[in-house]
């Protein structure tokens, strides 16, 4: 895995100029997330979140930190730095976004904007909203990229989307669902990664 400054200069010229994919979602509930992206010593790492089994929303499943947008105008790229902060902790200005991602739609009625932010070193990562948060832990980007990892499930269709299921692998953590979609376009822009044939 190349140096960390090299990927975050990958990652964000990747980003920079493409096009991003908008969902027509007039009944959808617009939520925003970030994908964190943070040095450690053996290289870049992915933060994610474990939901409690209290929540609303996805009981118990692991996502990136965020939510649903507030309705007094409030961008989605301020939706997603303001309910990091809430939930891990981490200050905007310890955030730098390095682009954006396609909207995800969820079977559970939600239009999902995701941006990908690079963490300062001072951003010191941890829960603050234990009703909405079980667990923190970052999975290596290296990881997370070898094929070995990756499964998919036969698509599923539910009203007029129809939904992949990839599942990423980290020892004990299925990461599936719309993180793994999540998790999946962001690996195939950045890094021209493609699933294992067969």
């Amino acid at each position: 895995m190349p140096d960390p400054h090299h990927i975050r200069h990958r990652v964000q010229e990747a980003l920079a100029h493409r096009p991003v994919s908008r969902l027509a979602h007039r009944h959808l509930r617009s939520a925003a997330v970030l994908l964190p992206l943070v040095e450690r010593d053996d290289g870049p790492h992915v933060l994610f979140t474990v939901r409690t089994d209290t929540v609303e929303h996805h009981k118990g499943q692991i996502s990136f930190p965020g939510g649903g947008i507030d309705g007094d105008g409030e961008t989605l790229l301020a939706t997603a730095l303001r309910e990091t902060s809430e939930e891990i902790g981490v200050d905007p200005q310890h955030v730098e976004i390095l682009g954006r991602l396609d909207d995800t739609a969820t079977p559970s009625g939600f239009c999902i904007s995701s941006f990908v932010g690079w963490l300062s070193p001072d951003a010191a990562p941890a829960i603050k909203s234990a009703v909405e948060i079980r667990e923190i832990f970052t999975a290596p980007l290296a990881t997370l990229l070898d094929p070995a990892a990756f499964r998919e499930d036969p698509p599923v269709s539910i009203d007029i989307y129809t939904f992949t299921i990839p599942h990423f692998q980290f020892g004990p953590h299925d990461i599936w669902g719309a993180t793994g979609r999540i998790l999946r376009q962001f690996f195939e822009e950045a890094f021209e990664w493609r699933p294992p044939a067969g």
